[in-house]
Parts: C-alpha cells; structure tokens; sequence
C-alpha cells in the first residue's frame, strides 16, 4: 500500500471447509499473497477457555485502531473492557460484572492512518462482491456479522456527559456533537458515539481512553479558563475530536440507503427535503429551551447576558444555555470562517482554484517545522468543487467531490467550514492559493476636431506665428493640442487624456481623436 493512498483491503479464508484452508489477502482487487491454515479456527489454543477472575464469556472482541501487546488475551479478559462501570459511564453493553478494567490489557500501538467501511463476513467473499465493496457500501445487512461504515446516526444511549469541564449529567445525545457544550459554554466536544454506531447488531463502540471525563479541582489561577482550554490540555480529547474527519476517498461511494431505518430527523437539505447524503447543523437544539422570561426584565444587564459565564468554573449551565440565551440562535455553532479580501482576488475567485490548507490542525499533536513550514502529525486541505462546495482533498487518490464540509462565495471571498470537527481548522495557521479576476472595463470615444474649430489658444504665452518656414505654408495660425478633456453637462471635467506628443492643427485642418479608456 502507498502512504496518502486510498486503498481498499480484503481479507479472506474459509476454514479448512474452502479450498483446503488456503486464503489469501487482495488490495483494491489484486491478490498480493496467499497463506494456508488448514483448521477450523484462526484462535489461540487457550483462547476459549477463561483463566483469570470474573465471569466467563463467550463473547468476540472486535478491537479497531490498535491491537493487544500482550500474546494471548483471554475471552474474560477482553469482555472485562465492557465492564460495569464502563455500561454505566459510557453506555456501552455490559459483558462482565467487573467494576473496572482489566490491568493486564496494554494498547499501545495506536493507528496512524484513516479507515472506514470495516465489514466482516461469515462466508467466503467472492471476487465479484470484492469489486462491488471497493467502489460502494453494501445495500443490505446480509452474510454480515460486523459492519461499521462511520455515518452518522442520530440514535444514541443514556450515559455520562460533559456539560461543563467539571460536571457531568446521564443523558443521550442525538447531534454530532454536545449541544450542551457547544451552547452552554461556548466549547467542542464531537459525539464520536454517533458515528461509529455497528450496523448488524446496533452496538456502540467503548472509546477506550478517548472519553470526556470531568476534571475534579483546578487551580484558582485557571479558573477563568475557555472551556476548550481544559478540552484541549487532555490528550484524549485531541484524540477524540480529531477522529472522525471528513473522508476524502473519491474511490468509494457509501450506501446512504442503510440509514432509511433510522430516525431522520437531520438527513435534509436547506430546503427541509429529506437527503440521507446531509446531516443538517440547522436547528440543532430547541426553542424551548430560550428563556424568554429574561427579555421581560428591563433595565438589568441580565437581559443581555443571561446565564452563567462561560468560563466559569463553579456554575453550572442549569435549565439555560448560556450560549444560545445570548445568541437566539439555535443552529450550530461549529463552524468557522475567513474573510479574504477583494484587494487579493478582484471581483472574484475563479471557480475551480480555490485551496486552503491548514499544515497544523489544532490538536494534532507535536508540530515540526519542515522546509520552513510548520506542519503537526495531521494536515488538512480542502479545495473548492466549482459549484460554491469545500470537500477534503489530502489524499493522492481522487476525491470525494461530492462530499461537502465547507462553502465558498465566490464573489464575496467568504469561506466557511461546516463539518464540526472542523471548528478549530486555521486557528493556528493556514495557507490560501487561489486564482482571481478582475474585470476591465473599456469605453471608447470618438472625439471629432473639425475644420475652422479649435484653432484658438487660451494659454497666455500664445503666438500667432506661422505654422511652418515653408514658402508655400499659407496657414497663417496654428494650435498644438496635447490633451483632451471630457465635460458633462454641467462642463465639469469627468475626463481626459493627454497625447503622447503634441498634434498641430492648422485652421483648415480636421482629426477624429479615438480615445480609449479603462477603468
């Protein structure tokens, strides 16, 4: 595989029931080796039988983006991971009654790549449904044990929330990211539950280690502190809101049709029609939840900054929302802008050229300074699709031009972000490239000169001296004319234009000056 390549992988083997145990693995559809394990099994001798404390479980682990360090873990072991307390906390199914995690258990083997559509079968994939997989999800759940396409579902279980750096609540959220947060103290936090939602069983994954976890006691010094500045200092929540980014892979097309079953409330367009292809970040919270009792208090400073501070440490945001009391505004705020002036582009950017990259995503870990450019462990590039569309376009494979994360006027220099995890995108760094035109306007004027006119001079240091020494020059008088002016009605001067040498004109003389002028 190529570094910055979209490249689809496929797995497969039959036991030893299919061709003898002999499997082999394909990269976008050529088989690149072949293996044999002529057994019914691909488990470790001791895998199936429990050997540490708790209850035994027959329960099958799909671990995603690392892999255990340790050799053998047992089946007990891997279900304590979906603990007790971790059912509780982070709404995840229960598969042993443990109360913590297993000690023994050490991921550090993080994936430095981006996947999506992870599919596992319980049959032997032929080469025919291997082509259709690189170029589109499935249209159907069948012969699938394990599906995780990365979209957005709005359904999502009770468990604990951040609705402040240090406080929590049990609650499900149903956006892609916490409205409390976002509307409550002005901070991000991505519901990364939403998106990684296992289609054949409706499992949710445990985020091991990228959880929100509220922060006890901090310094006085801190206390007046963004919200985001606590979010940020924690490099689980880097993690955890760097996860799911728009998806460049222009290879592969998801099957939109899967999310038909599930509640659609913000799969539409601006238009409000129904398009499993958007998630809408209009109207994310509700109305109800402005308190217009505030308005009715005249004269107090309160009516215009309703709710706690957003930096506060001890207040809770309560029954309002700091945020969306102030704003009035219900859709989300996670987005962000840049205004380019016209001095740079004319009348307009030129569809089609547009780039902004950010080299240093905030929250991407270490930056390095690299042929004088700063880049951090996660760059970003967004291009415009010709039609007012940002998409993603970091990969060196096509795009996804028709997967929209941000707009783009043209005529206005206005860019936008619309993804949210993208609220942060430019904030430490970015770079435009871009075409622009500017139009030139032209009028030309035919100014007439005719015989027996403009033969008289105002200028004080005018002679009537012949127009030239030649014995048959009967032209007594004559006129240089070195500018022409243009009057309006009023015989203002509007205009002119000088000639790059004086003409002479003689009474008996007549010229049409054309002249051209831009502006």
């Amino acid at each position: 595989m190529s570094l910055n390549n979209w490249h689809h992988v496929t797995v497969r083997w039959g036991t030893d029931e299919e061709y003898l145990g002999y499997g082999d693995i394909t990269i976008d559809g050529r088989t690149v080796t072949t293996f044999s394990i002529p057994s019914s099994s691909l488990a470790p001798p001791n895998f199936a039988t429990p050997t540490t404390s708790g209850d035994p479980s027959d329960s099958e682990i799909v671990l995603l983006g690392n892999y255990y360090d340790k050799q053998n873990v047992y089946l007990d072991e891997q279900s304590r991971i979906f603990n007790a307390s971790a059912a509780s906390t982070e709404g995840v199914t229960q598969l042993n009654s443990a109360t913590d995690d297993p000690s023994n258990i050490v991921l550090n083997n993080p994936l430095n790549a981006e996947v999506h559509d992870v599919r596992l079968y319980n049959k032997l994939v032929t080469d025919t449904e291997i082509a259709n997989a690189i170029k589109s999800g499935p249209s159907d759940l069948e012969d699938l044990l394990f599906y995780l396409p990365v979209l957005f579902t709005r359904e999502a279980r009770i468990k604990q929330n951040l609705v402040t750096p240090f406080q929590t609540d049990q609650f499900a959220h149903n956006t892609p990211f916490n409205f409390y947060f976002s509307h409550g103290i002005g901070g991000n936090l991505i519901n990364v539950d939403n998106f990684l939602r296992e289609f054949v069983r409706g499992e949710y994954p445990r985020l091991f280690n990228l959880t929100a976890s509220y922060i006890e006691s901090v310094p006085t010094s801190e206390q007046d502190k963004e919200a985001d500045y606590f979010l940020y200092n924690t490099g689980s929540i880097r993690y955890r809101n760097n996860l799911v980014m728009p998806n460049d892979n222009g290879l592969f097309r998801p099957n939109y049709s899967l999310l038909s079953t599930y509640d659609k409330t913000l799969f539409k367009n601006d238009l409000s029609n129904e398009d499993l292809g958007i998630v809408t970040l209009n109207d994310n919270v509700s109305d109800a939840l402005i308190n217009d009792a505030v308005r009715t208090q005249s004269g107090s400073i309160f009516e215009s900054a309703a709710g706690v501070s957003p930096g506060s440490y001890t207040a809770g945001t309560g029954s309002m929302l700091t945020v969306l009391q102030r704003t009035r505004d219900t859709s989300s705020n996670h987005v962000a802008f840049f205004d380019i002036s016209n001095i740079f582009y004319g009348d307009r950017i030129n569809p089609g050229t547009f780039t902004i990259v950010d080299h240093n995503l905030t929250g991407s870990s270490t930056s390095r300074n690299i042929n004088d450019q700063i880049v951090g462990d996660f760059k970003l590039t967004m291009r415009d699709n010709k039609i007012g569309g940002l998409y993603r376009a970091d990969a060196l494979t096509p795009h996804a031009k028709w997967s929209r994360c941000g707009a783009i006027g043209y005529s206005e220099g206005i860019v936008s972000t619309l993804h949210p995890s993208l609220v942060y995108f430019g904030k430490d760094g970015y770079n435009f490239n871009f075409e622009g035109e500017r139009s030139i306007y032209t009028m030309k004027i035919n100014a007439f000169s005719p015989k027996g006119m403009i033969n008289s001079s105002s200028n004080p240091s005018y002679l009537p001296v012949s127009a030239s020494n030649d014995a048959n020059d009967n032209s007594q008088e004559f006129v240089y004319i070195d500018t022409i002016n243009f009057h309006d009605e009023n015989l203002n001067i509007i205009a002119k234009t000088g000639l790059a040498q004086p003409v002479m004109k003689r009474n008996d003389d007549s010229f049409l000056f054309r002249v051209k002028i831009d502006f």
